[in-house]
């Protein structure tokens, strides 16, 4: 069983068709039977974009409803992921690649 989950910035380019994405990448993607997507890439976008760290070419609103057309998994965030976290070295500070990593 293949499985993959996409950071933040590839859920990104892949939703919004960015050339940003390798062709590679992408083909790999739609290739794995599995692609997860955390619910902490939503978060992040939600407060990148109202801080003007990101832009995107859709409302964030439409964000939820173009994944729900996607057969990507959302995985949640539990209280042992945030354990977990807390736990691990600090290679670096990035907080929401730190949860992704849990």
């Amino acid at each position: 069983m293949s499985r993959i989950l996409l950071d933040t910035h590839t859920f990104i380019w892949l939703s919004e068709d960015d050339a940003n994405l390798p062709t590679s990448l992408r083909e790999a993607i739609e290739n794995t039977e599995n692609v997860f997507v955390s619910i902490v890439s939503f978060w992040e976008i939600s407060i990148k974009l109202s801080i003007g760290k990101i832009s995107s070419q859709e409302d964030f609103n439409t964000i939820e409803s173009r994944f729900k057309t996607t057969r990507f998994i959302l995985l949640p965030i539990s209280v042992r992921d945030t354990i977990q976290l807390s736990q691990l070295p600090v290679h670096h500070k990035d907080p929401f690649d730190r949860i992704l990593i849990t």
